[in-house]
Parts: structure tokens; sequence; C-alpha cells
């Protein structure tokens, strides 16, 4: 049920190229909103019907219904709908992106029992199409738990077999907890069973493969975790607006039959929460959500080409076409695709010139702390620490043979540098 639309806005060049999408329907917020909108408008025109053709001409119920809709009005502005709908819409946004991401695939697990698991007898093809059965078998028990299409699709499952069910029905009266996993542990034990076979043939290589369906098993769990918490925010503003808006006999105001700007409101921030409730589950049966199904047929033939299929073939080696040059110099181009050819990149300061003339290229040698005591690296001026205990006399002495030996560097590591011009590599060329 997934919408596709990018290739009708691949460029925001021209004019109107996105005014095409707001004549959709299918995905459309149209779908969503307009049933409401309907409704939202007959309750209005119900309570506007009212006043005109009866309550005005009774001065009291009159004088009433105006002190309802001006505080109706005056407090409805309270309710902070944007904040509270922004923030709402956000979360669920974010929600919805980290499902997405939860959900476990079956490739990485039957890519590592194609690589290590040897064999290719009967035996050894049936444990790996078992073990990959198992696997979707826990994808598609998570999903008909929280995802009416699956729901719909196997209310009994239908990808396990008679003799495995009697396990289930006997789990099952001992417990009604979720058993998703319990197919995740037969796989496991097969593949121990293979390592004791010799069918894999490396410890390591069967740790990687249960450590995979460790992962897939937190996957399914991640999956069952999520709850949800909708707003009432908009909905009561949209209450008190029933009112608010309403029209009132007076001399400075516009006698509207119809609202315009409230309706356009009411779109909008409808709108806005549709979206927010449309994504909060993206397992059910709206035109944007998930593709379980097409996930679970998608996966379960995958799973079985991987590990059945192709898991011994693999291209003839042979050269690549820049086998003479090492590595390509440049890729080739269309004449479509000549124009979205860019230069390499560079940083934002590769261009800039660096001017070191004159005193500009000499080193500034920093100076030695003062007070700094060394331990000594002769025997004989150290203690048993190895800390030198010098007079005044010496220490100052010491100190202008430091200044002097560092000022005697400097000035060689200056002229060095400038007879060989080994400052002139810092400098960028355009």
């Amino acid at each position: 049920m997934t919408v596709t639309y990018t290739h009708e806005v691949a460029t925001g060049k021209g004019f109107g190229n996105f005014w095409r999408l707001l004549g959709r329907w299918r995905g459309s917020i149209y779908k969503v909103v307009v049933p409401e909108l309907i409704v939202y408008a007959i309750f209005f025109g119900t309570i506007n019907l009212t006043y005109r053709l009866w309550i005005k001409h009774e001065p009291y119920r009159k004088e009433m219904f105006e002190k309802w809709v001006k505080y109706c009005a005056d407090y409805a502005g309270v309710i902070p709908v944007s904040f509270v709908l922004g923030f709402y819409v956000s979360q669920i946004v974010t929600r919805w992106w980290n499902q997405f991401m939860t959900i476990p695939w079956p490739d990485p697990i039957a890519a590592m029992m194609a690589t290590t698991f040897h064999g290719t007898d009967d035996q050894s093809r049936l444990m790996k199409r078992t073990v990959m059965r198992y696997i979707n078998l826990a994808f598609v028990m998570t999903m008909v738990m929280i995802s009416p299409q699956a729901k719909s699709r196997f209310p009994t499952i239908g990808f396990m077999l008679p003799h495995e069910k009697q396990i289930f029905d006997r789990l099952n009266a001992r417990s009604d907890l979720p058993k998703y996993w319990v197919p995740l542990v037969w796989a496991g034990n097969i593949v121990g069973r293979a390592r004791q076979e010799n069918r894999v043939r490396e410890d390591l290589s069967m740790i990687n493969i249960l450590q995979g369906i460790a992962k897939f098993r937190g996957g399914c769990g991640d999956l069952l975790a999520y709850d949800w918490v909708v707003t009432l925010a908009v909905y009561l503003y949209f209450t008190a607006a029933l009112f608010g808006k309403q029209f009132i006999e007076n001399d400075h105001e516009l006698d509207l039959y119809i609202p315009i700007f409230l309706f356009l409101e009411f779109f909008f921030y409808t709108g806005w929460l549709k979206v927010a409730e449309t994504m909060v589950n993206p397992f059910g049966e709206d035109d944007d959500d998930f593709e379980v199904n097409w996930l679970i047929d998608r996966n379960f033939t995958i799973s079985f080409m991987i590990v059945d299929d192709i898991r011994d073939e693999y291209p003839e080696l042979a050269r690549d076409i820049w086998w003479d040059e090492v590595f390509p110099t440049s890729l080739p181009y269309t004449l479509a695709a000549q124009k979205f050819k860019v230069d390499n990149y560079e940083g934002s300061a590769a261009m800039q010139d660096v001017e070191l003339e004159g005193d500009q290229t000499l080193f500034i040698m920093p100076e030695k702390p003062r007070g700094l005591v060394e331990p000594s690296l002769l025997g004989a001026s150290s203690t048993n620490q190895g800390i030198s205990h010098r007079s005044d006399d010496q220490k100052a002495g010491q100190r202008h043979d430091d200044t002097s030996s560092i000022s005697t560097h400097a000035s060689s590591l200056n002229h060095y540098g400038q007879k060989h011009n080994i400052f002139g590599q810092y400098k960028y060329n355009n």
C-alpha cells in the first residue's frame, strides 16, 4: 500500500511541479480529513441554524448564547494546540522511523548459513532450509500479533507443520505468553546439532549464526514493545470553536454563513493530527503503512534462495576493465548524466593562500617555565630520588645555558628552513 511519488518531484525546477501531488486521492491528506471535516461542518451548521431560526428570537436565550460564544472564543486560544500538536507529531515521526529500523531481516543469517554451513546432501539442505523457515516463522508470528494485514492473511499462521503445531499447542496449554521466540530456539538447536555433525566446521561460525538469531529475536521483541498515547488538545480546541466561532448579531462583524477560515483551520490542524495518527501504527492498513505481507513474501523467497539456490555459486573470476590502470581515474558518464558531473570536493580552506614572508617564516621556540626542577640524568649530581639539588647560582647558570641553546637551535632551524624552502609546501596553489 506504499504510495510512490518521488519520480514526479525529482526536481524543484519548473512551475507547479509539486502541485501535481495535490491532485492525488490515494495516500493524500484529503482522504483522512474530508470525512471528519464534513461531520464538523454539519455540527457547526446545525448550531448556526438553531441560533438564527430560534435562539435569536428569544431575548434571554439569545443573551445566554452570546455570552457562551464569547466565553468559548476568549478561552479557546488558551489551549496551546500548535505546541502540543507539534511535539506530538515529532515524537510520532521519530517513533515511526525507529519501528522501521527495528524490523529484523533474515538476510545476514542466510548469508552466514550459506557461507559457513557445509554439505550439499539432502540432510544439510534440509537443516539449512528448516533454520531459515523457523526464522521467518518467528517474524510471521510477530507480525500476526501487531499487524491487521498479517492477521487477516495468516489467521492460523500457515507455515507450521502439523508436528510443530502439536508442540505449540502443548506450550500454549502451559502458558499464554507470546511464543514467537520458540521457532528461534528450534533454529539455534539445529545450528548446534550441525556443529556436532561437523556441518558447521568452526565454533566461531556457529557463534556468529547464533548471534544473528539472537539479534533477530531482539528485533521481534522490540516491535512488540511499542505503545502509543493520543492527545485530545485538537479535539477540545475545535469543540470550543463550534461555539466560539459562531456568528452573533452586531454592527461590526460580517455575517458569513460559511466560516471559511474556521474550516481551513480545521483542515490544517486535523490533517496534521491525522498524519501522526496514521504513523502511530505503521503495520496497519493505511495507504502509507509498511508492506507487511510483501516483507513476509520477500523474506521467505530471499532466505531460501540464499541458503539453497546460490549457496555455492559465484561468477567466474575475471579481470575488471580497469585492470591495467589499477584504479579508474575517471568513470564514464552518459550524455544524459554528463551535466551532473562535478569536480572533486575539497575543504573550505583548501583554496586559501597563506602568505609567509620575511619574519613570518621564523619559528618561535617556547620558553622553558621558570622554577621547573628536572630530574638529573647524571648519577653524580642526583640524590637517591633522582632529583638534582643545586645552588641558585648553578640554576641561574643552567637557565642561561638553556636559553642560549634554545636560541642557537632556533636560529639554525630558521636558517635551514629559509635555505631549503621547507615552508613552501604549506602554500596552497589555485
